[in-house]
């Protein structure tokens, strides 16, 4: 992750491949393929009978991703600004979500690549919203 002023004095393709790319493999590299592979060993997360099924090791993969984006979004704004409760709920809550359907997706489809695409679309939809509401504002 890099700092706000930091991702500025990227250029435009690096910051887009690198929000695009690089972060959604990195944590879902580290939350669904680590975490939740580590989780996954002493439950049965294959049910055959169950179509939205959500196991322990999804939700706790989830609760981390949540816990660890909310502590890496907010953290500069915790140094200057102090807490704000809105911002730490708002990004607590889409966090957890984005989790926990990276980790359905993970699960039903016993492969991380699949979430990393999610993940990667996810990315690209924010990239292209907050672009287009940059250059409309000009």
């Amino acid at each position: 992750f890099s700092p706000y002023k930091g991702a500025k004095s990227l250029g435009n393709l690096v910051a887009i491949v690198y929000l695009v790319v690089a972060i959604p493999l990195s944590l879902e590299l580290l939350f669904r393929s680590l975490a939740h592979g580590i989780l996954i060993k002493p439950y049965n997360v294959r049910s055959n009978d169950k179509h939205l099924y959500l196991s322990f090791p999804s939700i706790a993969s989830a609760t981390l991703f949540a816990a660890s984006m909310v502590g890496i979004m907010l953290y500069p704004d915790y140094l200057q600004n102090g807490f704000q409760a809105k911002a730490a709920i708002v990004c607590l809550f889409a966090a957890l979500v984005i989790g926990l359907f990276t980790a359905f997706v993970r699960e039903q489809s016993q492969s991380v690549l699949p979430s990393v695409l999610f993940h990667a679309l996810g990315m690209g939809g924010l990239v292209s919203y907050y672009s287009f509401a940059i250059f409309t504002k000009m």
